[in-house]
C-alpha cells in the first residue's frame, strides 16, 4: 500500500506544472535606453513571470509608466508590447534579441505611425539586505 502511495505522488508530481527556465530568466528589472537618431531617453522594465511587463520611460522630458505584456520566442528572441495611454492609447512593440547568458536585449522599436528606433536593455542584479 504504501509502494502505491509513493507511485501515485510521483505521477502526480511529474503532470503538476512547474515554471518555466526561460521565463525565470528574463523575469527582473530591466534598465537601458531607447531612442531615434535625433533622440535618446532612459527606459526601465520590469519583466513578470505571468507574462506581463511594467514599463517605465522618460519620453520628451516626461516620465511615462505603462503596463504591457511580454512573450519569448525561441531561447534568444523577446516581444514586449504596451499601450501608451499619454499618447491618445498608441501602441508600442519592443523587437529584442537576449544575449547568451540573459543579461543584455538589444533591438528595435516600433510606434503607430513611422516611429520607431532602436533600444538597449541591462538586467540588474537582484540585491538583498543582509
Amino acid at each position: 500500500m504504501k509502494f502505491l502511495v509513493i507511485i501515485l505522488a510521483v505521477l502526480f508530481s511529474s503532470f503538476v506544472k512547474t515554471s518555466d527556465p526561460s521565463t525565470e530568466k528574463v523575469c527582473g528589472t530591466w534598465k537601458g535606453y531607447f531612442g531615434t537618431e535625433s533622440e535618446i531617453n532612459s527606459i526601465t522594465v520590469k519583466i513578470n513571470p505571468q507574462n506581463t511587463a511594467e514599463i517605465f520611460c522618460n519620453f520628451n522630458e516626461a516620465c511615462l509608466k505603462t503596463t504591457g505584456t511580454y512573450k519569448l520566442i525561441g531561447d534568444s528572441a523577446i516581444v514586449i508590447s504596451c499601450i501608451l495611454t499619454e499618447k491618445k492609447g498608441s501602441e508600442v512593440v519592443l523587437y529584442g534579441n537576449l544575449n547568451r547568458t540573459t543579461s543584455f536585449i538589444d533591438g528595435q522599436w516600433d510606434g503607430e505611425g513611422k516611429q520607431g528606433g532602436c533600444f538597449y536593455l541591462q538586467k540588474q542584479s537582484v540585491q538583498t539586505n543582509p
